[in-house]
């Protein structure tokens, strides 16, 4: 009986906060498909360094604060079994967490000063490497603990509020959001000739290519909500067409 509840639409609220996120992604997505963010001037190179870290800070406390609630709602839900293709592909996601916000931390140094990407002469790079590194390592962590089914028995002390969850889904979104913005959508305005293309073979091509950067770019931030529903077909299906907008840019311009 529970295995058959466990792929009915669920009616609990712990399907709400995965949905309220990609509505989110859809609005801002539909936002952009009307080309409102085109309109922007370039920001400079210190703005974009301090919203990366900014990226960085929100995903590290949105994933501490929303530990405790999801904890508590992932001790009720079947253990992973950890041998079906998308238990696989969650532990895939941890590692592309930790590649992304790797390249975002030295992109934020770079941007900032601190590091100089093109030229590695100087002294003290090669430490200021590491340490974003270890800063991703240390995010990736925050994010795998947060997401991580407790074992037998849940501390009486594991406490949250709906304040404090909507609070860390509001950070999650932030992060998630400048990621995006500066990464995938950036780099798809620099294929303005190639809007509105139509069904032709060079719009598949460009179309799987915004699908490895969804895989990429997106789900590794996702993870938290993701860990909670990755097993519902619906789930997966909701997230692509939260990228519909962008697909019909390519297709129709």
């Amino acid at each position: 009986m529970n295995r058959i509840q466990k792929y009915t639409i669920p009616t609990t609220p712990n399907a709400i906060h995965g949905f309220i996120f990609d509505l989110a992604v859809l609005a801002g997505n539909i936002i952009f498909a009307m080309s409102i963010l085109d309109q922007t001037e370039d920001l400079p190179d210190r703005t974009v360094g301090l919203l990366m870290a900014l990226a960085i800070v929100a995903q590290l406390f949105g994933a501490i604060l929303k530990s405790s609630p999801l904890k508590q709602r992932l001790w009720k839900k079947p253990s992973r079994s950890g041998k079906g293709i998308l238990d696989k592909f969650m532990d895939v996601l941890l590692f592309f967490h930790f590649i992304l916000f790797s390249v975002v931390c030295l992109l934020a140094m770079d941007l900032l000063g601190i590091v100089n990407l093109v030229d590695r002469s100087a002294s003290g790079e090669d430490l200021w490497v590491v340490i974003s590194l270890v800063i991703a390592a240390i995010l990736t962590f925050s994010v795998w603990r947060a997401g991580k089914r407790p074992g037998e028995s849940l501390p009486e002390t594991a406490q949250h509020s709906i304040l404090q969850e909507a609070l860390a889904d509001g950070l999650l979104l932030i992060s998630v959001s400048i990621i995006t913005r500066f990464f995938w959508e950036s780099w798809y305005l620099e294929l303005e000739p190639s809007r509105g293309i139509g069904f032709s073979p060079r719009a598949i091509v460009l179309l799987v290519g915004l699908s490895l950067l969804f895989v990429v770019f997106y789900l590794p931030s996702r993870y938290l909500f993701l860990v909670e529903d990755y097993r519902y077909l619906r789930t997966w299906v909701r997230m692509w067409v939260a990228m519909l907008p962008i697909a019909w840019l390519v297709l129709v311009g």
